[in-house]
């Protein structure tokens, strides 16, 4: 189990959740940041994940840091006022003064205070080696009865595949 303490560097999902399941542990609330759309460069594919304590610890990373700074803003004023926000950086965005250096658009879905109880559902479930559906959106984050082949944005849902960290990787 993880501590709630700072794991910026994390990048599977498997590992935000957990650090979404020792925040609620630690009596902390927090918010879920997840990439549903990206357009021309960027790092992070759709379904990357970042999870931010109310106190401003994060796991994961929703880009390479050009806009991570902000994401952590937006989530703890998510937290506080524990509403999903949407937000787009690069093209379109409303923020002149953040810029993707890629030249890239990244929109992301921040959710408030997810459900503990599917975060520790999905997070046993990739603890035993079972893939996870998860549906992500402005009015919550669950778990679906089966595992999805692809993760898929619709506009309104992202509906996400996670799957448990290889144990092995051979270069």
């Amino acid at each position: 189990m993880f501590s709630a303490a700072p794991m910026s560097n994390y990048a599977h999902p498997g590992d935000v959740l957990q650090f979404a399941e020792a925040c609620h542990l630690d009596g902390q609330r927090c918010a879920l940041a997840v990439v549903v759309d990206t357009d021309g460069g960027g790092v992070r594919a759709p379904g990357a994940l970042m999870c931010i304590s109310e106190t401003g610890q994060q796991a994961g990373y929703v880009s390479n840091g050009c806009v991570d700074a902000d994401v952590v803003l937006n989530a703890r004023q998510a937290i506080d006022d524990n509403r999903a926000r949407r937000i787009i950086y690069g093209e379109g965005s409303p923020f002149l003064d953040v810029r993707l250096p890629c030249g890239g658009r990244i929109e992301l879905l921040i959710i408030a205070n997810p459900d503990v109880s599917v975060i520790r559902s999905a997070v046993k479930a990739l603890a035993d080696r079972q893939p996870v559906g998860l549906s992500l959106s402005d009015a919550e984050v669950a778990q679906l009865d089966t595992p999805l082949e692809a993760t898929d944005w619709d506009g309104e849902i992202l509906s996400l595949r996670v799957v448990p960290k290889p144990r092995l990787r051979i270069a």
